[in-house]
């Protein structure tokens, strides 16, 4: 069997623990797993596992929370293939996953409570098997996807948006990659439904997973080894908005300009935004006198 398991991580607001299962394997689910929702394969889990006495608890704001006795009260989002890694955007709160599809589509999602993504009766925005019929009614369509097995391609792994301070050109930014070929691309969300996908590197690494340092820059793990995402573009200096190589009331000034309505440039949102919560406001002013303050 395959198709078990892809992530664990603990929501960063409400700390319960989230796992993702795959389909149980073999190919097309032909145990229709995804669909059932008695099942936790082919699902995203949430569970409290900080309760006195149980192996964990349930949320009792999960979905299908005491929905009926044949619905699983664990599962927070299902019809999925293999959600090979999830992650939380800070700023945004939004929950990123990315589902590796099975002859024709490989898929990036936003993972809401409750939702259905389909597999397997779609694969990514298209019926499955290729050719079908089928209703998409009631299934949650990937922000994104990409075709199988073209140029090498052949299975997403998911990574983060990226929130650090080194590339400023990909900041907030879904940055994730393809195992087999090492393409890693950014994908740029909106609120409209016209997200942009652009490709950033054929790295020729096999990438099983992408990690956080402590600075939020991005890391890399491939053929045993951990490699870091860099750039030669310049590095933001947090508090100084306006480069000239010192942190002083000139930089408060202008945070005080954006406040009251003037548009920053990107690298004065980076820079002026010390929380990193993607706003310039009364907190980063406190925040960027502190830092002007501190010896």
């Amino acid at each position: 069997t395959n198709h078990n398991g892809g992530q664990m991580g603990f929501g960063p607001d409400d700390g319960y623990l989230y796992i993702s299962f795959g389909d149980g394997g073999s190919a097309g689910d032909p145990q229709g797993n995804g669909q059932n929702l008695s099942t936790l394969l082919g699902t995203i889990v949430r569970i409290d596992v900080d309760v006195d006495g149980e192996s964990y608890g349930i949320p009792s704001d999960n979905p299908f929370y005491a929905h009926s006795a044949t619905v699983r009260d664990e599962i927070y989002a299902y019809g999925l293939r293999n959600m090979w890694r999830f992650s939380w955007d800070p700023v945004t709160d939004l929950l990123w996953g990315a589902d590796v599809g099975q002859y024709n589509w490989e898929e990036i999602n936003i993972i809401y409570s409750g939702l259905n993504y389909g597999w397997n009766t779609m694969e990514g925005n298209h019926c499955y098997p290729a050719g079908s019929n089928c209703n998409p009614d009631g299934f949650e369509p990937p922000v994104f996807e990409y075709a199988l097995y073209v140029d090498g391609v052949c299975s997403v792994t998911g990574g983060y948006v990226y929130r650090g301070n080194e590339i400023l050109s990909l900041y907030g930014k879904y940055i994730y990659g393809d195992w087999c070929t090492g393409d890693i691309w950014g994908l740029t969300y909106s609120d409209n439904g016209n997200h942009v996908n652009e490709h950033l590197i054929q790295s020729g690494i096999n990438i099983t997973s992408f990690g956080l340092d402590q600075n939020n820059e991005l890391l890399i793990c491939a053929n045993t080894n951990i490699y870091k995402l860099t750039s030669d573009e310049e590095v933001i200096t947090m508090g100084d908005l306006n480069q000239d190589g010192l942190v002083n009331v000139q930089d408060i000034i202008l945070s005080i300009n954006i406040i009251l309505g003037n548009s920053p440039s990107d690298y004065e949102l980076l820079s002026g935004d010390l929380n990193e919560d993607g706003v310039i406001d009364i907190l980063d002013i406190v925040l960027l006198i502190n830092l002007i303050l501190s010896p």
